[in-house]
C-alpha cells in the first residue's frame, strides 16, 4: 500500500512540477528529465533498501545503503536543478535591455 501511494504522490507531484514550469515558461532539456528521473530513482532504491535493512535488523547496512544510493541522488537532483536555474537565468539577462 505505501508503494501505491508513493506512486500517486510521485506521479501528481510530476505532472505539478511540469505544469508549473510550462506555465512559468521554464523550458527543460530532454537530459534534465532524464538526470531528474534517474535521481528519482535512486532515491527510492536508496529508501527501500533502508527499510528493508532495517526490518532485517541490519541497521549499519541500512545507513550505509542510505548513503550509497542516497547521496548520488541529490547529486543528479542538484546538477539537473542547477542547469535549468542557469539556462533560465540567462535568458532572463538576455530578454532584459
Amino acid at each position: 500500500m505505501m508503494w501505491l501511494i508513493l506512486g500517486l504522490v510521485i506521479g501528481v507531484a510530476g505532472w505539478w512540477i511540469f505544469d508549473w514550469a510550462k506555465a512559468h515558461q521554464i523550458k527543460v532539456m530532454w537530459y534534465e528529465w532524464l538526470l531528474e528521473a534517474i535521481a528519482l530513482l535512486f532515491a527510492l532504491f536508496a529508501i527501500q533498501n533502508f527499510f528493508a535493512s532495517f526490518e532485517e535488523l541490519e541497521p549499519n547496512a541500512a545507513w550505509v545503503l542510505l548513503a550509497l544510493f542516497g547521496v548520488p541522488a541529490l547529486i543528479l537532483a542538484g546538477v539537473a536543478g542547477f542547469l535549468i536555474w542557469r539556462r533560465h537565468k540567462s535568458v532572463n539577462r538576455i530578454a532584459q535591455p
